[in-house]
């Protein structure tokens, strides 16, 4: 997002989670010898945005696994995301979902429910809007977890079934969608089941149908919700198959990808240094 610092070192990394603006004045994201991104979705967006193609893809590390030991599950829906005042993560459609799912299909969703958790900064007319919302359903279950602790939020990602995340849906601007999706590789790395939107780099961490569901409508999300509240058997299938997937963007693994790519570098400059051979 720093694409206006021009580079002055011999060897420069710019490091890009999306490419915001177009080029234009004091434009030198072009001019870095070597330009990483955070998922294929980003990587895509450069190309279109800034008419080259970026050197490296190296997803972000993702460190919530649960360890050793599991808790018995509990019939939680649980989703992870800041409630930004614009909206964005789109806990507002998921509550209205959640409460029409309550509304028409009762003995389907009986024993379930939804616990919003997230950060927020005080005097958040969004967040407001929300509490007012849950409040005029007296008797749905539905939660708000506001600034929990960290314990506080393992604990969530242990105990809960299935993980909705929206962020991108009904968005028009390619920004306001999910460059990668931390918090959905959180819950994967704990065994749950994500049900997310089908777009930008969530795309790239959920396989329908393989270890979770990518949705494009409240519809499908409610049809696939309620297609693992019937079958327990589909849901600790999809819950392996997750915490497996998740595998690939463990800190273990980002380590070692940005050290034999900043080894990589080490030995361009080591060997072509004047009066230095390979092995200096």
């Amino acid at each position: 997002m720093n694409e206006m610092v021009y580079p002055l070192s011999a060897q420069s990394v710019l490091i890009c989670h999306f490419p915001e603006r177009r080029p234009q004045s004091y434009f030198y994201a072009d001019r870095y010898t070597h330009v990483v991104c955070n998922s294929r979705y980003t990587a895509e967006w450069i190309e279109k945005k800034w008419k080259f193609t970026p050197h490296r893809h190296i997803y972000p590390p993702v460190d919530m696994d649960a360890g050793d030991g599991d808790v018995p599950r509990k019939n939680i829906i649980l989703s992870v995301a800041r409630f930004e005042p614009q909206g964005y993560k789109r806990q507002r459609e998921m509550i209205a979902a959640f409460l029409k799912l309550h509304r028409e299909w009762p003995e389907i969703v009986q024993g379930w429910r939804f616990i919003l958790a997230g950060g927020s900064a005080p005097g958040n007319p969004y967040l407001s809007g929300l509490e007012k919302m849950i409040a005029g359903h007296q008797g749905c279950p539905v939660e708000m977890r506001t600034n929990c602790s960290a314990d506080e939020l393992k604990s969530l990602y242990r105990e809960s079934a299935i993980f909705w995340h929206l962020c991108g849906w009904k968005q028009e601007d390619p920004g306001e969608t999910e460059h990668f999706g931390m918090t959905t590789v959180e819950a994967m790395q704990n065994g749950m089941v994500p049900l997310v939107y089908d777009g930008g780099g969530l795309r790239e961490i959920v396989d329908h149908d393989v270890n979770g569901f990518r949705v494009r409508s409240s519809a499908e999300l409610l049809d696939y919700s309620m297609t693992l509240f019937g079958d327990q058997a589909l849901v600790e299938r999809l819950g392996r198959a997750a915490r497996e997937k998740s595998q690939m963007f463990a800190r273990k693994k980002f380590e070692a990808t940005v050290r034999g790519f900043f080894g990589e570098i080490h030995a361009d400059l080591t060997s072509s240094a004047p009066g230095r051979g390979p092995a200096a």
